[in-house]
C-alpha cells in the first residue's frame, strides 16, 4: 500500500497531466487506480509501448534499446526484469534472423 505522502504525489501527477494532457485513456486510468489501490508494482507500460512500436516497425535495434532501458530501471528499483530480458532475447533472435 501506498502511503499518505506517495497517496497525494500520484494524485498531483495524475491532475498535472489530465489539466496538460487531457483525459487519459481506459488503461491509465486502470493502473493509476491500481497503484493507488495496491502501490507500484514496477510495471511502466511506456517501456511496452515503445518496444512494441519498434518491433512493429522492424527497428529491432531501438526496440533493444528501450528492453536495456526497462531492465536498467527495474535493477535501480530493486525490481523484477525477467520479462524484459525474455523479449530481449526474442528481439535479438528476430534481428539476427533479419541479417541474414
Amino acid at each position: 500500500m501506498l502511503d499518505q505522502q506517495e497517496r497525494d504525489e500520484a494524485e498531483a501527477f495524475f491532475h498535472e497531466y489530465t489539466v496538460n494532457v487531457g483525459a487519459p485513456d481506459k488503461e491509465m486510468l486502470r493502473d493509476h487506480n491500481h497503484t493507488m489501490k495496491y502501490g507500484f508494482d514496477g510495471n511502466i507500460p511506456a517501456f511496452d509501448r515503445l518496444i512494441m512500436i519498434h518491433l512493429n516497425a522492424q527497428d529491432y535495434e531501438n526496440a533493444l534499446i528501450y528492453c536495456d532501458m526497462a531492465i536498467r530501471h527495474a535493477k535501480e528499483h530493486g525490481l523484477e526484469a525477467e520479462k524484459y530480458r525474455q523479449k530481449k532475447l526474442r528481439i535479438k533472435k528476430k534481428l539476427e534472423n533479419q541479417r541474414k
